[in-house]
């Protein structure tokens, strides 16, 4: 049978019914979309059925939010590219096409959406991961999405005679695909006269691929079924904007004809989504960097390779002690402190990061860019066992304490913990108190509560009344402990913990259940911070050497307020320490702060990352930020890239 099997046959009320037995459909959109999903939902279990709803309600959706643009959308059912693609001739499982034949040997990817948008002569990929189920944090799903994008573009990108006939075959596809929608009047009857009157040149596969400029590479569409879940939520989530709807919502938008929605599109009617990710009319575009793509091949390879030497076991003596030194293999100085980053391609000419070496780095901030799939972890891995190894080659041969915040895990594993003689730490009973107070400007107890409550608010959306509430609560928690904030006798009296500033609130003669109420919630139910005000330590003194904080399986806002959380007391800490040493054109590194996977935190424009990227180098500390964009870097209130 062919993808229209279903127009051709007699039995259409059959499936009708199978469509109205789950809160009813459009016979012409799902076989527009997929001409294989009606055939088997007539056999279908309800979970295979609740997943094809649940597709066909994302791609109606995401077709709302680029609507109004310039550019021409068509959406693919990555599973009927598959199907289809033996209609052109090509077998996906073992042909040029296929994951298996580009290098993608393992790892997931998305099965589900790929919008392919028409912009002048340039096309863009934006990918739509689908999921339907109880709430989680759903970290797989942006992987998938970010998978499929990196999929096809590496597949798409390439400037030789096999990339022409890829982008030749890709768009045969995309075009038979605009023959169904036109088929069954998804869209209006001109909607595709842009592509259609030019279809000779694309099909040539001369176009060029481009990504839009300040919006999300991809989504990730979730249909919660949690009773409780009533409200919308969007998050971006690695340059992946997660958009969680319930699950009730799902029938009202199968139902609705394409083409009724269009006309409803306000920020209202698709569930409050912030304006910004409803695209206008006059979009921009970057073209893709063909260049930048080899230089980060060959970048992959040569970090690999490199990293393969430098999380070697570190060298053991007779005595059985680890020795604090490398090989003349690992290229290191014995003047000052290197770290190899790289090799200058045309001269295979060795590239140092030099972070005392201020005649060539006013401070120690520094950014490690990559795409998915680069080697950029591998990098950030090597750089990080480097600096442990060379550490006896910084001024005065001060140890360096690095404290990583690892969103994925990448940093927990044996191997790299044993090179570096790491520690890690996840987010159970952290042995440091965020309460504790640092310093002795006047009125300490204020400024500390008020920055935790700043912090609290940014991360959780609390309005004006609760975030004077929680400061002011942190302020008789203070108090309940002798704690005065006048008399700066007292500030050495342990802090309140979290724990105690949650028995406070649970005090008051009415209790909300609030925003505020489940922010505080989040953080002592886990106990994510150590609850016993005389089992805390200074958090400078416990980031001693390589220092990890394996933030993974938590929900964003979570790990998001717990780096802010604890760059707010590094903050303070750091200000209670002295000036680093300085000898002649070296200024001594004292601690680094290594954010991975950094573009989701940096956008929430938390005051602490700004506070040390700008002030860190009077103390002798730099900040790592590792992400996959450059862009990444700025923000809407902030630019890291011009902090210095």
């Amino acid at each position: 049978m062919n993808y229209d099997a279903i127009t051709v046959t007699k039995q259409t009320g059959l499936y009708n019914k199978v469509l109205e037995s789950d809160d009813g459909g459009i016979i012409e959109e799902f076989n527009a979309f997929n001409g294989e999903w009606l055939l088997n939902l007539v056999t279908a279990n309800d979970n295979e059925r609740k997943e094809k709803r649940g597709i066909i309600c994302a791609y109606k959706y995401v077709n709302c939010l680029l609507a109004k643009s310039d550019i021409t959308w068509v959406p693919l059912s990555i599973a009927e590219v598959i199907r289809v693609a033996g209609n052109l001739g090509l077998n996906m499982a073992d042909s040029d096409l296929s994951r298996l034949a580009q290098g993608f040997k393992k790892g997931v990817i998305s099965d589900d959406i790929l919008f392919v948008g028409f912009k002048d002569q340039q096309i863009i990929l934006l990918p739509v991961e689908v999921k339907t189920g109880k709430r989680q944090t759903h970290s797989k799903g942006v992987k998938q999405a970010q998978e499929l994008k990196s999929y096809f573009e590496s597949l798409l990108g390439q400037q030789t005679l096999a990339g022409h006939l890829y982008r030749g075959l890709f768009m045969r596809q995309v075009l038979m695909q605009i023959d169904k929608y036109k088929l069954y009047n998804v869209y209006e009857n001109d909607y595709f006269d842009v592509i259609e009157d030019n279809s000779a040149y694309w099909l040539q596969g001369d176009y060029q691929l481009a990504e839009l400029t300040d919006y999300p590479a991809g989504l990730l569409f979730v249909n919660v079924e949690d009773s409780y879940f009533a409200q919308a939520k969007f998050t971006l989530e690695s340059n992946i904007l997660k958009i969680e709807v319930p699950a009730a919502c799902l029938s009202h938008w199968v139902k609705t004809p394409m083409q009724t929605l269009f006309a409803e599109l306000t920020p209202a009617k698709l569930h409050h989504i912030d304006e910004r990710y409803i695209l206008n009319e006059k979009t921009t575009v970057n073209l893709l960097s063909e260049i930048h793509k080899v230089a980060d091949s060959a970048t992959k390879q040569q970090v690999e390779k490199q990293a393969t030497v430098d999380l070697k076991e570190p060298n053991t003596s007779q005595n059985g002690e680890t020795e604090n030194k490398s090989s003349s293999e690992e290229l290191q100085s014995n003047e000052h402190l290197k770290v190899l980053v790289g090799h200058v391609l045309s001269q295979n000419t060795p590239v140092y990061w030099e972070p005392t070496n201020t005649a060539k780095f006013m401070n120690t901030n520094s950014g490690i860019i990559g795409t998915m799939g680069t080697g950029k972890t591998q990098c950030t891995k090597s750089v990080v066992t480097q600096l442990y190894r060379n550490q006896h080659n910084n001024v005065d041969g001060k140890p360096i304490g690095i404290l990583i915040f690892d969103y994925k895990s990448d940093y927990v594993d044996d191997k790299f913990l044993n090179a570096t003689n790491g520690k890690s730490f996840n987010l159970d009973c952290l042995p440091y108190n965020p309460l504790s107070l640092f310093g002795n400007k006047p009125k300490l107890p204020v400024h500390t509560a008020s920055a935790f409550a700043t912090t609290m608010t940014k991360a959780f959306g609390l309005g004006p009344k609760q975030q004077t509430k929680l400061k002011n609560l942190i302020l008789e928690a203070y108090q309940n402990v002798g704690i005065d904030r006048s008399d700066k006798t007292t500030w050495n009296i342990p802090a309140p913990t979290l724990s105690d500033l949650w028995d406070l609130y649970l005090e008051q003669e009415k209790v909300e259940q609030d925003s505020l109420y489940a922010a505080l919630d989040s953080l002592v139910s886990f106990e994510v911070f150590e609850p016993c005000a005389n089992k805390v330590k200074s958090l400078y003194d416990l980031v001693d050497g390589v220092t990890v904080i394996e933030l993974a399986g938590y929900d964003t806002s979570i790990q998001n307020l717990v780096v802010a959380l604890t760059l707010d007391l590094f903050y303070s800490q750091m200000q209670k320490q002295g000036k680093p040493e300085v000898l002649g054109d070296f200024r001594q590194v004292t601690k680094l702060v290594l954010v991975d996977e950094a573009d989701n935190f940096m956008s929430q424009n938390f005051a602490s990352l700004r506070k040390i990227l700008k002030e860190g180098r009077e103390y002798g500390v730099g900040v790592i930020l590792s992400t996959q964009d450059i862009t990444h870097f700025k923000t809407g209130e902030n630019d890291y890239s011009s902090i210095s």
